[in-house]
């Protein structure tokens, strides 16, 4: 599909997404869990529980080594668009149905077989950043206005325990960005470790207060 916009300058602009249909590899990646459990659940080898971390921390680094930087980025006026095309919007939507039933099939399967502690550890782990990728669809349909949008949010976001992540994040990180007060911006020199540290609690505690002054503004009880 070719869209034609004007830039800035009232330029007309042409662009074609080469990787339309590339992008169906977004649902398809978070699928991985879901298929190590069908190849337990079918008396496979316990080598299906290490398929995601295999496809996640093994293929993928080094197809991304193999073809390199793609420099095939939309121009800007393109972004809104896109963003408008159906087909983007409903990729963001089935990969949040994909990610929960790879997270129940995987949480199935780790309870039905008697599997081995690395076998256990790896699937367990390989579901997770599977799970924790999802904080990216999130993030996108956070930043929408509409309802499905935002339900679609907090599941993706729910995945690990993050949902309030949709309500801290429109409402408390873009409002106070890079300042000191901003739990969610690391500052200089920052390890990841010590930001997670911060991050988390804080995010969460902004998250509620920030929901509790919106209910009093409303007249209702925050366990409204």
């Amino acid at each position: 599909m070719e869209y034609v916009v004007r830039d800035d300058r009232g330029k007309q602009i042409r662009y074609r997404d080469r990787k339309r249909y590339w992008w169906l590899l977004s649902v398809a990646l978070p699928s991985l869990p879901f298929w190590a459990a069908v190849g337990l659940w079918t008396g496979g080898s316990p080598a299906w529980a290490f398929l995601p971390l295999g496809v996640g921390f093994g293929l993928i680094p080094l197809l991304d080594l193999l073809f390199g930087e793609d420099p095939d980025n939309p121009p800007e006026a393109a972004l809104e668009a896109m963003a408008a095309d159906p087909w983007y919007r409903a990729l963001l939507f089935a990969s949040v149905g994909v990610s929960w039933a790879s997270f129940a099939a995987a949480a199935v399967a780790a309870s039905a077989f008697d599997l081995s502690p690395p076998a256990f550890f790896a699937l367990a782990l390989g579901t997770g950043a599977t799970s924790g990728a999802a904080l990216t669809v999130g993030h996108e349909l956070g930043h929408k206005g509409d309802r499905a949008a935002q339900l679609g949010a907090k599941l993706a976001n729910a995945l690990t325990g993050y949902a309030h992540f949709t309500i801290e994040h429109n409402r408390g990180h873009h409002a106070m960005v890079a300042t000191p007060e901003d739990p969610a911006s690391a500052r200089m020199g920052e390890s990841v470790w010590r930001f997670a540290l911060r991050e988390i609690p804080g995010a969460a505690r902004r998250a509620w207060r920030l929901e509790r002054e919106r209910r009093a503004r409303q007249g209702l009880a925050f366990w409204h």
